[in-house]
């Protein structure tokens, strides 16, 4: 009998810490908390000139029109009430309902003034491994934001994406 009582009550226990995990959705983080998404680049820390701009805007409209595939950058200067990045990235991309038209999508986001740069990739992604992926950062976009070369990292990282994608 005493086995079954906590049985019973760890089973409830792990019935209200899971009700508690499920509680936060997407509706009860406050609108205010994330910008208003501009379009496939949202450089809300003006790290892009206006010719770096345009340049990533025809490599990444090319590459969403003729593949059906979705890049989008976005820069931030404050990633506040959060204390991680990745889970800010995250719950932003759920706001702006990022790869829910389509499913080949990722996110590159990065923070100049916090140093910070985090990727999300859209559940469904085709032909993308996280392993892959992780490389393209770690190995290409992160030793060109280190060196201050935004547009160089973030330039050459989508065209590896662009790579690893065909």
């Amino acid at each position: 009998m005493k086995n079954l009582i906590l049985l019973v009550g760890m089973f409830q226990l792990f019935i209200c810490c899971e009700v508690k995990y499920t509680e936060k959705k997407i509706n009860d983080i406050p609108p205010k908390t994330f910008p208003k998404q501009i379009g496939l680049i949202n450089d809300y820390e003006g790290v892009f000139t206006k010719d770096q701009n345009a340049a990533l805007k025809k490599i990444l409209y090319d590459l969403k029109l003729n593949e059906n595939k979705e890049i989008i950058i976005i820069a931030v200067e404050s990633f506040a009430p959060y204390n991680d990045f990745q889970d800010y990235i995250v719950d932003l991309g759920n706001n702006w309902r990022i790869g829910v038209e389509n499913k080949n999508t990722i996110i590159i986001a990065f923070s100049k003034k916090n140093r910070k740069v985090a990727l999300s990739i859209a559940e469904n992604t085709e032909n993308l491994s996280e392993e892959k992926s992780m490389e393209i950062m770690s190995e290409i976009i992160i030793p060109e934001f280190k060196e201050g070369r935004y547009f160089e990292g973030i330039n050459r990282g989508v065209l590896s994406f662009e790579t690893l994608w065909h």
